[in-house]
């Protein structure tokens, strides 16, 4: 294998939580990285950033758009979240007619 990157660290201690995370919520999946969260993360940031901005530009002040642009994130950051669960559960079903079928 050779000798622990620098690197291995900081993808352990990002990792670990994620993978506990992930466990607790049931969509654990053998195998996959800490990386298929950016997914959400970035549609969570984007879609708070893009309606806090629109509703900026219209002229109203952070009492209004500070509410909407988290209400949005969560909305799009769960939805993104979601698809995580279901392929994780797909590929359980997908294992569980496979041993089915031996």
């Amino acid at each position: 294998m050779g000798a622990p990157r620098a690197g291995d660290a900081l993808t352990m201690m990002m990792a670990n939580p994620l993978h506990g995370l992930e466990e607790r919520l049931g969509a654990e999946r053998p195998g996959r990285s800490w990386v298929v969260w950016l997914g959400p993360l970035v549609t969570a940031i984007g879609t708070f950033v893009m309606l806090a901005w629109a509703i900026h530009i219209g002229g109203l002040g952070i009492e209004a758009w500070l509410p909407i642009g988290l209400f949005g994130a969560l909305i799009l950051g769960g939805l993104s979240v979601s698809y995580l669960f279901a392929f994780a559960a797909d590929a359980r079903d997908a294992e569980a007619a496979d041993d089915r079928r031996s």
